[in-house]
């Protein structure tokens, strides 16, 4: 009985630690790269948060836009932009990650979001 409840305790740590690493926080690191609003997998609110995920990830179907962002070192980066005309065009961004807030300065605002990491391949993005 008592090696039952040690190997079930152990399990249970075990399985807490695991949590623990998929949860942790994102990092400059983590960001670099190029992330398309996955709509089709998103649950959240459309309008306040973006389910983002690696463009290489997955192949995306047909949209009439997908906003898109792509983050490069030095904190540069570019973000697909819809004008008025239905044009679709990237322009240059800059960013910063500060704890879980990530700031875009883009080419018509700057917004705040916090982060949330939800796997390797897929950031939660809300608008603060």
């Amino acid at each position: 009985m008592k090696h039952l409840i040690i190997c079930t305790l152990f399990t249970l740590l075990v399985i807490s630690c695991n949590k623990e690493e998929t949860s942790s926080n994102i990092t400059q690191e983590n960001l670099i790269a190029c992330w398309k609003h996955d709509s089709e997998a998103q649950t959240t609110d459309g309008n306040t948060t973006y389910l983002m995920t690696k463009c290489e990830v997955k192949d995306f179907p047909a949209s009439w836009f997908r906003y898109s962002i792509i983050f490069e070192e030095d904190n540069k980066g570019s973000e697909l932009l819809l004008a008025p005309n239905d044009a679709h065009s990237y322009h240059d961004i800059t960013w910063r990650l500060s704890d879980q807030n990530l700031t875009i300065n883009g080419l018509f605002e700057e917004v705040e979001y916090s982060v949330e990491f939800i796997s390797a391949e897929s950031i939660l993005l809300t608008k603060n």
